[in-house]
């Protein structure tokens, strides 16, 4: 399914996440360090804001701002209840606070 392929800047994210894993030699547990379950949920989540605020971006259209991201599965997320509710409720203003991009 198309929709759920990774983008080129997805396996590069992916690739930075796994190199930067694989050279951490530290193994301390509960920290905030490279590799960690903390690190690597703020790099899924600055991911998240990412897609979201290209969403913003680009007018909530599907549009080459998203295209990073897989245009065939946002097309398939604009058609959900969860994208409306999502669009209806986020403050345009986000952009300025998190820029668009991957």
């Amino acid at each position: 399914n198309k929709c759920l392929e990774l983008t080129s800047a997805d396996r590069f994210f992916m690739d930075e996440i796994l190199a930067e894993i694989g050279n951490s030699t530290d193994i301390r547990e509960g920290s905030h360090f490279i590799g960690s379950n903390e690190w690597i949920r703020s790099r899924f989540y600055e991911y998240t804001k990412s897609l979201l605020c290209s969403t913003v971006a680009s007018d909530f259209k599907a549009s080459e701002a998203l295209e990073p991201f897989n245009i065939t599965w946002f097309i398939e997320w604009s058609k959900t209840r969860n994208f409306d509710l999502w669009r209806q409720n986020v403050n345009p203003e986000c952009v300025k606070l998190h820029p668009p991009g991957h």
